[in-house]
């Protein structure tokens, strides 16, 4: 065989290799998180909901605290891309006429949800608006001693990001959640004012598909006054993004596809 078809015959077999291993690699971890676009907003049909929840996992009770003033007392303010506006889970439904807390609702989440379908969301952002006594998650090393004891908490609860393809009913964590929650968190204390615009945390995952919801769920916080001792959360805007292939992986199928529509036209010149 000659060196040019020793070279074609190599060329026959390497390149569907390296089309096929870039296809796996795009479905897996091989992809970047395009932050241009927010999937979350309502202009690209995001609905915004906030609430508490009896366990992790169930959708919980839809609830926002209210006040005359529209710009803080609404769930669209959350992903309306103004961190002018806000909500707050304050004063949840536990606490109702004789303090009656039955069942218990520890949990906070805020996120959105869409009519149709969103493939491949891979992160959220949160802005939150923390408070003199509390609005953001309280975890395992960032809690206030008198949130233990008897106050109604579950501190050993790290925030978590989850999706549902039920419209809500139930919602699955993601896997592989890093995020830099825990570092905005150590920034941030009681008594440092009201209605404070923090810093965005950031969460990245797996990309998930096929979904109509996500959200971010934890132990609201309340460590100062004890009025809400369930705790609440506190929240500006709530951003989720897409991943998109690598340029890398692109370029490898792009030059897969040309070779392989090459080699059909020559079989078929062959052929004729």
């Amino acid at each position: 065989m000659s060196v040019k078809g020793s070279l074609k015959m190599r060329l026959k077999f390497f390149v569907p290799a390296i089309v096929s291993a870039s296809l796996c690699a795009v479905g897996a971890q091989a992809a970047v998180i395009d932050y241009s676009t927010n999937l979350a907003l309502q202009s690209n049909g995001g609905v915004g909901i906030t609430g508490v929840s009896q366990t992790p996992t169930t959708g919980g009770i839809s609830y926002v605290q209210t006040f005359a003033d529209p710009n803080i007392s609404k769930m669209a303010n959350i992903n309306d891309g103004n961190t002018g506006t806000r909500a707050q889970t304050w004063y949840s439904p536990d606490n109702g006429a004789g303090g009656v807390r039955d069942p218990w609702h520890p949990y906070d989440y805020a996120g959105v949800t869409w009519a149709g379908t969103q493939d491949d969301i891979a992160a959220v952002r949160i802005r939150l608006a923390t408070f003199n006594d509390g609005g953001w998650f309280a975890t395992p090393d960032r809690n206030d001693p008198a949130y233990n004891g008897t106050r109604y908490d579950d501190i050993s609860f790290y925030p978590l990001i989850q999706y549902t393809t039920d419209g809500g009913t139930t919602w699955l964590s993601v896997t592989n959640q890093v995020d830099d929650y825990d570092a905005l968190a150590a920034t941030i204390s009681t008594g440092q004012g009201t209605a404070v615009l923090r810093d965005a945390a950031t969460f990245t995952f797996d990309p998930v598909s096929g979904i109509n919801g996500i959200r971010i769920i934890g132990d609201g916080y309340d460590g100062l006054s004890g009025a809400d001792d369930n705790g609440f959360l506190g929240i500006f805007e709530f951003e989720a993004y897409a991943a998109v292939p690598e340029p890398a992986s692109l370029m490898l199928l792009a030059i897969g596809g040309v070779l392989a529509l090459h080699r059909r036209s020559r079989e078929a010149a062959n052929r004729g």
